[in-house]
């Protein structure tokens, strides 16, 4: 579905208002990923709903075509299903109770072949997914050292580090899902419709598919949802982050020089705040992504049978 954000009295906003809408934006992105969000403008003064009148109207026009997308392909799939199904009932009523029999053992071979298939398949995705969180937990480690520098300064500056490292957790575990994970995810559901899609359970043909494009923004938007609230002042991070701030500020009020200050905060982030990250990160993204294959998996239960 289309999402719209509605800004309510616009002719009140105050100077601040573009940065602050910027800020919003950028917030939302956290729990919906790429996905497009039209912004609409009220009025409490002169009553102006246009735009957002504009949006509803445009929805409804289309509403008929956005069910059509969502079922067509699923409807198509499971009409094939049932036709094969009603075909091979036709031609199994015609069978004497012998060839019944043969039927009904070709069937239990055919299935005992397609269950094995499954399971060596998932048993492989399985390992590639305890892999890929690894990797993604690398990448978030990597966007954390090379900002370093950024956080140990904005630190001397007593400046909030907690919406620096928002962003930069978010970001990498965006960009790493979208190159790791999503092509592991891919490669395995072709490799499941190849295997449904080949075989017929006796003469009944069972065609399966997936919408790519779906399954690729929910993984990515579901897993960086999950990510999106660690990172928040007054939880274990906030209280690290706090910790910094203060030290900061304790060793210039002992006259302390820049560098030793530097080097302390640099401890302290290396020590203490990357590995908590690190380690909050790598059990979200695990749980969120086996959460993610649990209903994929699922889904191609329901075909199988």
């Amino acid at each position: 579905m289309p999402l719209c954000v509605v800004i309510t009295k616009y002719d009140k906003r105050n100077d601040d208002f573009d940065l602050t809408f910027e800020k919003l934006k950028e917030s939302l992105r956290r729990f919906v990923g790429d996905r497009e969000i039209e912004f609409c403008r009220t009025s409490s003064f002169t009553g102006d709903a246009e735009e957002l009148e504009e949006f509803l109207e445009k929805i409804q026009d289309e509403s008929q075509r956005i069910l059509a997308e969502k079922y067509k392909k699923r409807i198509l799939t499971i009409a094939e299903n049932t036709e094969n199904y009603l075909m091979a009932t036709l031609k199994n009523s015609q069978m004497s109770e012998s060839e019944l029999d043969e039927q009904e053992e070709k069937l239990g071979k055919q299935r005992q072949t397609l269950e094995s298939r499954f399971s060596k398949e998932q048993g492989e995705f399985n390992l590639e997914i305890a892999d890929c969180v690894a990797e993604i937990r690398s990448d978030v480690q990597n966007a954390l050292n090379a900002e370093e520098s950024t956080l140990v300064t904005m630190a001397l500056n007593n400046q909030n580090i907690n919406d620096h490292l928002n962003s930069v957790v978010r970001n990498a575990v965006t960009v790493s899902v979208k190159k790791r994970l999503i092509p592991k995810i891919e490669k395995y559901v072709r490799h499941m419709e190849k295997v449904i899609n080949t075989e017929s359970m006796g003469d009944v043909h069972v065609s399966f598919a997936f919408d790519a494009k779906d399954l690729n923004e929910g993984m990515t938007s579901t897993v960086v949802s999950a990510v999106a609230g660690l990172i928040i002042i007054g939880g274990p991070f906030g209280i690290l982050i706090g910790s910094i701030v203060g030290l900061a500020i304790k060793l210039f009020g002992e006259n302390k020089k820049r560098e030793e200050a530097r080097q302390k905060i640099r401890a302290k982030l290396q020590q203490e705040v990357f590995p908590q990250i690190l380690r909050e990160i790598e059990n979200v993204v695990e749980t969120a992504v086996t959460k993610q294959v649990k209903q994929v998996n699922t889904s191609i239960n329901e075909k199988r049978y």
